[in-house]
């Protein structure tokens, strides 16, 4: 069953997705060796005439990328309201988002595992979720 996201609900879940990337991004300070390399960025995009949804939207973007002791990992969120307006669900907000760590296999056995046209060896996951989806992927 698909659930209803109001403006109040939204609010809650960007307050708590700000908790946890300040949680995250503070991780480096004390991550020694662990944490080799972060970046974090905020965006907003305002923009009209779109086909799905309300034509008016306005886009919140949270997003982190990592490289950490046994791989990389990349994480965003978008937090979308609809300047007044609602969308098919009747909903005046909507978010999305996705968690995707990766791991090496030459960081996790510290050993060059390359050959020739592939440096390295990935395992690759992603975890989608928002107001209406929620998936797993990996491989």
């Amino acid at each position: 069953m698909l659930e209803s996201v109001s403006q109040f609900n939204l609010g809650d879940i960007m307050k708590r997705t700000l908790l946890a990337l300040t949680a995250l991004t503070s991780v480096v300070a004390y991550g020694g060796d662990f944490i080799q390399w972060t970046d974090t960025s905020a965006s907003l995009l305002y923009g009209t005439g779109f086909e799905v949804d309300p034509e008016d939207q306005t886009t919140v973007t949270l997003e982190h990328a990592n490289g950490w002791k046994y791989g990389d990992f990349f994480w965003f969120n978008d937090f979308i309201y609809y300047n007044g307006d609602k969308n098919g669900f009747g909903d005046d907000a909507a978010y999305y988002g996705e968690i995707a760590p990766r791991f090496s296999l030459n960081k996790m056995t510290e050993k060059d595992l390359s050959v020739p046209f592939i440096k390295d060896w990935l395992i690759a996951t992603c975890y989608e979720y928002g107001s209406w989806v929620n998936t797993d992927k990996y491989g």
